[in-house]
């Protein structure tokens, strides 16, 4: 039998504590975005008691997941 594995991804913003804390290591602008984005949407959907997730599923030595813009992707599943 092979294993699956289902990967589940909050993406809440950070703490401040731990945005203090990767500010002093590198941090580039793609990562900061999408901290700014997930602000945003964890803004809307927390007081509806909701979350911003994102998910894939790891099947034989592949992740699949899904894009908006670019549908079901398969890459290398790293453990």
């Amino acid at each position: 039998m092979d294993n699956v594995t289902l990967n589940i991804y909050d993406l809440m913003p950070e703490t401040r504590s731990q945005q203090q804390s990767s500010q002093s290591s590198s941090s580039s602008s793609s990562q900061q975005q999408r901290s700014s984005l997930s602000g945003f949407f964890s803004g809307l959907l927390s007081p509806l008691g909701f979350g911003a997730y994102h998910t894939s599923i790891d099947v034989r030595g592949f992740r699949y997941q899904f894009g908006a813009n670019v549908g079901i992707t398969r890459t290398s599943a790293t453990l």
